[in-house]
């Protein structure tokens, strides 16, 4: 199941988070509720960026991580499309 709208939305989220635009918080308090496997396995990934403890931006450790430097926009890009996901995930960067 795509859900467009959804996909939109948290794509949007993401790059703000990753541009430092917003906070945890902010990212958290917006996400869009849906059954698209896409939105959740991206938010079980971009959840692993960031504390629950406390409002936070980005840190710049995992902005020059060259892991994340292409993972996150491809999570993006991903979003924006209109493909199934089917791929398992795991909201665990093995080596990063």
């Amino acid at each position: 199941m795509i859900d467009r709208e959804a996909r939109f939305r948290a794509a949007d989220l993401v790059e703000q988070f990753w541009n430092g635009s917003i906070t945890n918080d902010d990212l958290e308090r917006s996400w869009p509720n849906s059954r698209d496997e896409a939105i959740r396995a991206v938010e079980d990934l971009v959840w692993t960026l960031y504390s629950d403890l406390k409002a936070h931006t980005i840190r710049d450790t995992e902005t020059s991580n060259p892991r994340l430097m292409v993972i996150i926009p491809n999570c993006i890009a991903f979003l924006r499309t209109g493909e199934e996901y089917r791929w398992p995930h795991s909201g665990i960067l093995k080596g990063v």
